[in-house]
């Protein structure tokens, strides 16, 4: 039950919040280290990096938020928050994404293409 003499419906909402912030600056990351194009050793790697700090500030927002008290109820916050702005923006982001690596890789290209033709040049 939540009673709003402890303002629990206020802590819930700040929770979703939060999530939701969390949420989107996940979409970034994951944006930038392009995770779907990455080897699975990779993937792995990002994906522990990015829950180990989503853990961590969700243990920050308890202590800060909550007084150190765990409770069932932010923690389902926060996740609602993380994956309901995960599935709205998901295909949105997909185009950008594609994109993004398509860039990098004409970039990575012209780069390879110059280096080489540079060694060419030095050896003749």
């Amino acid at each position: 039950m939540i009673f709003e003499t402890q303002n629990q419906l206020y802590c819930f909402f700040i929770f979703l919040f939060f999530g939701i912030v969390l949420g989107i600056i996940s979409i970034i990351y994951f944006l930038f280290t392009l995770l779907n194009f990455q080897k699975k050793l990779l993937k792995n790697i990002f994906l522990t990096v990015f829950y180990a700090i989503f853990s961590v500030f969700f243990v920050f927002f308890i202590n800060f938020f909550n007084y150190g008290k765990f409770e069932v109820a932010p923690l389902i916050a926060y996740l609602i928050g993380f994956i309901w702005i995960k599935t709205l923006f998901k295909n949105l982001l997909v185009i950008l994404e594609n994109k993004w690596y398509n860039t990098l890789k004409k970039i990575f290209k012209t780069k390879l293409r110059k280096q080489k033709n540079n060694e060419i040049s030095k050896k003749n």
